[in-house]
């Protein structure tokens, strides 16, 4: 069983920037290509960032063509 993990528990853990494929990754989120996730989780996972950024507990900054996460300190 695959249990998932909250972001804000995953950004919790980091001490610095990570990447959001990365981040939606050890929440559980799967590429579509391997089956993928299914859709009422990844809506979860989508709400769950809304959530934070409309908190102002979520930092973003873009890196290339990806986006880096990590929790306000």
């Amino acid at each position: 069983v695959n249990l998932m993990k909250s972001l804000e528990d995953v950004l919790k853990n980091k001490h610095d920037w990570v990447e959001a494929q990365k981040a939606f990754t050890e929440c559980g989120f799967t590429d579509a290509t391997d089956g993928g996730s299914d859709t009422d989780r990844i809506e979860a996972l989508y709400a769950e960032l809304r959530t934070l950024d409309k908190a102002g507990k979520l930092k973003v900054k873009r890196e290339g063509s990806y986006d880096l996460l990590r929790l306000k300190r």
